[in-house]
């Protein structure tokens, strides 16, 4: 077996190993993506960065930890900050201090509309499904 590796940088360095398995005759290749601040994140999809889209999500993964979503490899129920984590590596972000974000936009008297606007998203969404299979007839 033959393993050949390298680097290369355009803005975004791309690490990878491809390794050649005559034997096998099948070529495998390994891919890690990461930024110019050395943040990995295999698929490069981050949330996006305008105002309050942070807080929100940590709103929405709260109440779905609440509601009891998320559980680990063995079924039992994670500690929010295991969530938050989780949440953060697949981001490709650092969630730890969740907590600080939500008590800052606590302090502030903005009302808390993320639930009403995903039940809005969500049955425009059907309405969207709905029509296509109408016209589809």
């Amino acid at each position: 077996m033959q393993i050949l590796s390298g680097t290369v940088n355009i803005g975004t360095n791309i690490g990878h190993a491809d390794v050649v398995d005559a034997s096998q005759k099948q070529v495998i290749i390994n891919k890690d993506l990461q930024s110019s601040k050395g943040e990995v994140n295999q698929n490069m999809i981050t949330l996006n960065s305008k105002k309050g889209m942070k807080v929100n999500l940590f709103r929405v993964v709260i109440a779905l930890h609440k509601l009891g979503f998320f559980v680990d490899k063995t079924g039992n129920v994670p500690d929010q900050e295991d969530v938050f984590k989780a949440i953060g590596d697949m981001l490709g972000k650092d969630y730890s201090k969740y907590y600080k974000d939500l008590s800052e936009a606590s302090k502030k008297k903005g009302e808390v509309t993320i639930f009403q606007e995903l039940e809005q998203a969500f049955t425009e969404y059907e309405e969207d499904k709905l029509e296509k299979s109408q016209n589809l007839r």
